[in-house]
C-alpha cells in the first residue's frame, strides 16, 4: 500500500514523518480520491464482470474478512493505481478494457496478482493498526467519522441520481453489491488504522538528553558535508567478445589511462601549491565541458555542478569517497584521489556543518488553480485563483491582519491537512516546501507578522509568518528517534498479522 503525496499541503516537498508502508493518511485504499467518478465517468467501470466473484474472503490473523471488504479495499486501491497513472495507463501496460488476469504485469506474475498483493498488504495494516487501537481504547476521532458519512452520502446522492439502489451503485463501483453497514465498517477499519499510526508516532516524548545523545553518537547520519567532484570515468569495454584475460586487462589499461587523467587534472587543481574551491571549481566545469557529449549540453555546464551537500555520510554514493569526506581527520580544502569501480573521483572538502539554524512556524491558505491541485493551464486559471486569493487576503486586513484572524480565515478556507489548525505548520525546516514557499519563509528579512502571497505550482498561497523555531538539526534527530521507536513498534504489532486464504498464508509483513 503506498503512500500518495498532499498536493494540498503546502506544496510540501517532502516531510519524512511515518514511512511509506506506515503511514497510511492517503493510502491507496482509502485515498478519499473521487471513485465513482475514476470507474465510472473515465469509463473505467467494470462492464465486463471481470471481478464478480473474485478471490475468496481472507483472514488477517484471526480477523475474518469478508468478500464485501475484500472487493472494497481491492477496488479502491486500483481506482487509485488509476487515477495516479492516469495521463500514462496504457504506457505501463494495463489495459482497463480487459480482465486483469488476462494481462502479464510481468514474468511471473499477472495484474490481476498485483492488485490481490497490494490487498493483502492493505488488509494487513488496516487489521492489524485498527485492532491495536481498540486494544489501546481509540475509537474513530470526529473528523475521521464524518469522513465516513460524507461518503456514504456521496453513494446515495449517486444512487438516487441514477435510480438505482445503494447496493446497485456500489457494485459498479466495487464489483459486488455492499450495504451502507458493510460501506461504513470497511472504511472505518482502514481510517482507524491510518488515525491510531498518527497517534501512536506522536505520542513518545523524546527529550533533550535523548536526542543529544543520538546526535553525539551518530554525527556522520546528520551532520551535512559540502565538497566538489569531479569524476574521471573509465572507457572499460562492454567485455561482449573478448576472454577473460583479455578483458582484464583492458579494464586495467582503462582505469589506468583514467588514473592518469586524474593526477593531471590533481595537478592542475594544485597550481602553485595553494588548492582554491574557485580553482577547483573552474577545472571541473572545464573538464565535464571537454567530456560532454554534446555542444548543446556543455553550453549548459557552470562551475556550480561540481558543488555537491551531502546530508549525513549515506548519502553519498561512493563508500569511500563517503568515509574520506567524514572522516573527523577533514580539514577544509583537503582533497585526494579515490579509486571506484570504474572511475577515479577527485574530491575537494569544502566544510562540514550541522543544521544549527532555526527552524520556522508559519501559517497558510492554498487556492488551488484546479480540482487536480496542478499547475495552471493557462492565464485565466491562474488569474481566477488569484483573483480568490486577493478576496481572501482582503477579508484577512478587514478582520485586522491578526495571527488569529488568519487562523480563523484558514480553518473556514482551508482545504488541506492543517486547516483544523489554522493553517499552521510548525517546525519547518529548509527544503522541506517547494522552492518559492521555501524561500519567502526563509528570508533572512522574515520576522514575526509578515504575511504575503506566494505563487507555486499548486496554487496561490496566502502565507503569515508565526515565527522561529527549535533548532532544525534537533528537530531532525528528534524525528529519526520518533520513527524508530514507532518502526520497532509497528513491526511488533504486525508481526501476528499474516494474510491467509482457505489456510494458506499468502501475505506476511517483513520490513
Amino acid at each position: 500500500m503506498g503512500q500518495q503525496k498532499s498536493k494540498l499541503d503546502a506544496g510540501k516537498k517532502k516531510k519524512n514523518r511515518l514511512t511509506a508502508d506506515q503511514k497510511k493518511a492517503l493510502r491507496w485504499g482509502i485515498a478519499l480520491v473521487a471513485l465513482f467518478t475514476i470507474l465510472i465517468v473515465l469509463g473505467f467501470a467494470v462492464s465486463n464482470d471481470w471481478f464478480e466473484g473474485f478471490g475468496p474472503a481472507c483472514k488477517v490473523g484471526d480477523v475474518e474478512i469478508s468478500k464485501e471488504e475484500y472487493n472494497f479495499n481491492f477496488y479502491s486501491n486500483y481506482s487509485s493505481f488509476l487515477n495516479y497513472y492516469s495521463g500514462n495507463i496504457s504506457a505501463i501496460g494495463l489495459d482497463t478494457s480487459k480482465p486483469l488476469s488476462s494481462q502479464q504485469y510481468s514474468e511471473d506474475k499477472t495484474w490481476q496478482d498485483f492488485f490481490d498483493e497490494q490487498t493483502y498488504k492493505n488488509l494487513a495494516d488496516a487489521v492489524a493498526m485498527s485492532e491495536a487501537a481498540k486494544k489501546a481504547g481509540v475509537s474513530l476521532n470526529e473528523d475521521n467519522q464524518k469522513q465516513v458519512d460524507n461518503y456514504i452520502e456521496s453513494i446515495k446522492s449517486g444512487a438516487k441520481a441514477n435510480n438505482v439502489s445503494f447496493g446497485s451503485y456500489t457494485r459498479q463501483v466495487y464489483g459486488r453489491k455492499m450495504n451502507e453497514e458493510q460501506v461504513r465498517s470497511a472504511m472505518s477499519r482502514v481510517l482507524l488504522a491510518d488515525q491510531y499510526a498518527a497517534e501512536l508516532h506522536d505520542s513518545y516524548e523524546i527529550g533533550d538528553d535523548a536526542i543529544e545523545k543520538e546526535y553525539t553518537d551518530n554525527k556522520d547520519t546528520y551532520d551535512k558535508v559540502t565538497y566538489r567532484v569531479i569524476t574521471v570515468e573509465a572507457d572499460i569495454p562492454s567485455g561482449g567478445d573478448m576472454e577473460s584475460d583479455e578483458y582484464e586487462k583492458a579494464v586495467s589499461e582503462a582505469m589506468t589511462a583514467a588514473k592518469t587523467k586524474a593526477d593531471e587534472l590533481m595537478k592542475e587543481i594544485a597550481g602553485s601549491g595553494r588548492v582554491t574551491e574557485t580553482h577547483f571549481a573552474k577545472v571541473a566545469m572545464e573538464y565535464a565541458k571537454e567530456t560532454a557529449d554534446d555542444e548543446e549540453k556543455a553550453a549548459e555546464i557552470t562551475e556550480d555542478d561540481s558543488r555537491k551537500i551531502a546530508a549525513g555520510i549515506k548519502s553519498v554514493t561512493d563508500e569511500e569517497g563517503a568515509k574520506w569526506l567524514f572522516d573527523p581527520a577533514r580539514k577544509d580544502l583537503d582533497t585526494s584521489i579515490i579509486e571506484e569501480a570504474d572511475a577515479y573521483s577527485i574530491y575537494l572538502f569544502v566544510e562540514r556543518t550541522r543544521d544549527d539554524y532555526a527552524a520556522v512556524n508559519v501559517r497558510h491558505i492554498l487556492v488551488p488553480f484546479n480540482d487536480d491541485i496542478k499547475d495552471a493551464k493557462d492565464d485565466a486559471e491562474d488569474a481566477a485563483a488569484k483573483a480568490k486569493a486577493e478576496g481572501y487576503m482582503n477579508e484577512f486586513k478587514a478582520a485586522g491582519a491578526t495571527e488569529e484572524a488568519f487562523a480563523e480565515l484558514a480553518k473556514k478556507y482551508g482545504k488541506d491537512a492543517t486547516t483544523d489548525k489554522g493553517g499552521l505548520m510548525e517546525d519547518v525546516v529548509k527544503g522541506q516546501m517547494v522552492e518559492t514557499f521555501n524561500d519567502w519563509i526563509f528570508d533572512p528579512a522574515r520576522k514575526p507578522g509578515d504575511y504575503d502571497f506566494v505563487r507555486t505550482e499548486y496554487g496561490w498561497h496566502l502565507v503569515y509568518f508565526s515565527g522561529t523555531s527549535r533548532l532544525a538539526y534537533k528537530i531532525t534527530v528528534e524525528e529519526a528517534i520518533r520513527q524508530r521507536t514507532y518502526n520497532e513498534e509497528y513491526d511488533g504489532i504486525m508481526a501476528n498479522y499474516p494474510v491467509t486464504v482457505n489456510g494458506i498464508e499468502v501475505y506476511r509483513y517483513s520490513r
